[in-house]
């Protein structure tokens, strides 16, 4: 089986990278050579390019960049939105806890409000779907004692109004709401949306693609003219009314 493999892969690697097509304007050459050749001779290095995807404080303008699309996304935009116009050491609310993080810089703290790393808001979040899942519900009672054991804390105590609590006590200076998932009430960003906190202590100031961005009111922010990212779709609010 082994040999066999490993025949398959060396005639894959041969086809791939020997072979020859009309893949551009009708002349015959290997598109994945192209790709490459192209992309060594574009205006940023390779060297360069790579050290664009792998360190969050070091943006390449895009127009340097022969793959684009992969930087257009709104998470990347996102976090380049907030390397470009906030200071170090800020706490955001976001939902999007992918790529934003990283663009955002590692010198900001995120709260995510989906529950992937904030585990208030996961608890309460496993706790609503425990009532709707008997077999959450039985493995939920064979783990709470030994996760109250050696955790020292009660995973059920967690509910919509503590996780909720749990972010505004933050006191975070940004909440980034993204709207498709604002836009459904069940979800902790719908709640955000919808809590009367946050018109009280925040102020809807920009439009970044298709998430809504709110700073918290009476920080002097001491800043110049606001920065977005290339490519984006964004908008400051009291610019569009």
């Amino acid at each position: 089986m082994a040999p066999c493999l490993m025949l398959l892969t060396l005639f894959s690697v041969a086809l791939l990278f020997l072979s020859t097509s009309s893949f551009h304007q009708g002349n015959l050459e290997n598109p994945l050579l192209r790709i490459a050749n192209k992309n060594l001779a574009h205006t940023a290095s390779l060297r360069d390019q790579l050290n664009h995807l792998f360190t969050p404080h070091q943006h390449l303008d895009r127009g340097t960049i022969y793959w684009p699309f992969l930087y257009d996304n709104h998470q990347v935009m996102t976090g380049e939105f907030i390397a470009l116009n906030y200071p170090k050491n800020i706490r955001v609310v976001y939902d999007q806890m992918g790529q934003t993080p990283w663009y955002a810089g590692l010198d900001k703290h995120f709260i995510d409000s989906i529950g992937l790393i904030d585990k208030p808001v996961g608890a309460y979040l496993f706790n609503r779907k425990v009532k709707n899942s008997k077999f959450l519900a039985f493995f939920t009672t064979l783990t709470s004692p030994v996760i109250e054991l050696f955790g020292g804390e009660k995973r059920g105590d967690w509910t919509r109004e503590k996780a909720l609590q749990y972010i505004f006590d933050q006191e975070p200076e940004v909440i980034m709401l993204h709207a498709m998932v604002a836009r459904n009430s069940k979800t902790v960003p719908g709640m955000l949306m919808a809590d009367k906190r946050l018109e009280q202590f925040y102020e809807y100031k920009y439009s970044v693609n298709v998430t809504q961005v709110y700073e918290r009111k009476g920080i002097n922010w001491d800043r110049g003219e606001i920065q977005f990212p290339k490519n984006c779709d964004c908008n400051t609010i009291n610019e569009k009314k």
